[in-house]
């Protein structure tokens, strides 16, 4: 029997614990399009051992009254997945995005019910004052040796008769790289003065996959997140930080829209400011362009200066964009003390 053939008496066993039958199958990576008699569908597989916490995570928010997540299906006797080996399947119905929402807008609208799934899922956990320690002590360490090394291939750079244009760049580029890292190590240690005899840190369901394209409307114009799976407790920055680092990504430009959308967010979910500190910290770290920069060094004689000088380029690019929104975030908040003071 083939592999294909077999592959479809699988899915086609699966769901028969649902009651249905494929007319016609679509896969894309671990995705199945499922067009049934009845209407269609979407069966995903995952690892059984990331499938239970999902499951669980989804329960658990249907339960909070968070109903924005794209509805699992029971099987027939009241399981949210088929488990078959080490393979754990569930069924979503399609959702066909109706409405095509202008970019501001449903960044906006994604962002809302991001801070409404934070604030349902936020909880209390314990943390020592010795592992706040170790973690400002571990990080600030880490930083102060990409400072160095910057400093150090600056050096090396000033002293070339003949610099290379990826060194050319680095010398034009270097004061903003330096003054990214100052503001963050600055934000770090004043997190941990803010932190450090705090015992209790808050946790919440992140998402772990936050992205406009996995936030999907109905043709009642209602937003759903997809793409689950990778739900796990952590801080609201782990949902918060990666997707602002694919919205900056471009060519240097303002991005209010994304600027706006995070307003949004702290609006529904106002961070603690000791959260706030760790926030800007992180996303002031100009950690893309350092790693860039230590790779070129690595490779002194089997690397593409071309292709080094592009890459340079556009983490450039994603740090003066960071800037921007940090400078304005730093804005806003006087503005908020201000007013409160």
């Amino acid at each position: 029997m083939s592999s294909t053939q077999d592959n479809s008496n699988r899915i086609g066993s699966v769901l028969q614990a649902y009651g249905l039958e494929a007319q016609f199958l679509e896969k894309r990576d671990c995705v199945y399009k499922v067009y049934a008699r009845s209407g269609n569908y979407i069966l995903k597989e995952i690892p059984a051992k990331v499938g239970l916490d999902f499951v669980r995570n989804i329960h658990f928010m249907a339960q909070k009254g968070f109903q924005r997540l794209v509805p699992v299906f029971p099987t027939l006797d009241g399981r949210y997945g088929v488990l078959d080996g080490t393979t754990l399947y569930y069924l979503m119905p399609f959702v066909m995005n109706e409405r095509l929402e202008e970019r501001q807008e449903k960044m906006d609208k994604m962002l809302k019910e991001l801070a409404r799934l934070h604030l349902l899922s936020v909880k209390e956990e314990t943390v020592s004052k010795e592992d706040r320690e170790h973690h400002f002590q571990v990080l600030d360490g880490e930083w102060e040796k990409e400072n160095d090394f910057l400093e150090t291939f600056l050096k090396e750079c000033e002293e070339e008769w003949y610099p290379s244009p990826f060194q050319l760049q680095f010398l034009t580029f270097y004061l903003d790289v330096s003054q990214a890292l100052k503001y963050a190590r600055n934000k770090l240690e004043e997190w941990f003065e803010e932190s450090k005899e705090n015992e209790k840190v808050r946790t919440v369901l992140v998402h772990g996959k936050v992205n406009l394209d996995h936030f999907l409307f109905d043709e009642k114009g209602l937003g759903f997140f997809t793409s689950f799976e990778r739900s796990v407790y952590g801080s609201p920055s782990h949902d918060l930080l990666p997707f602002i680092y694919q919205v900056v990504d471009t060519p240097m430009k303002p991005h209010e829209d994304l600027l706006f959308a995070l307003q949004s967010y702290f609006s529904h979910f106002p961070l603690k400011k000791e959260e706030l500190l760790l926030f800007q910290a992180y996303l002031a770290h100009p950690g893309k362009l350092t790693t860039v920069v230590q790779q070129y060094h690595a490779k002194e004689h089997r690397r593409n200066e071309m292709k080094y000088v592009q890459r340079l380029q556009n983490s450039y690019w994603r740090l003066k964009n960071i800037e921007y929104i940090v400078m304005r975030l730093e804005e806003i908040e006087k503005q908020k003390e201000e007013q409160n003071g």
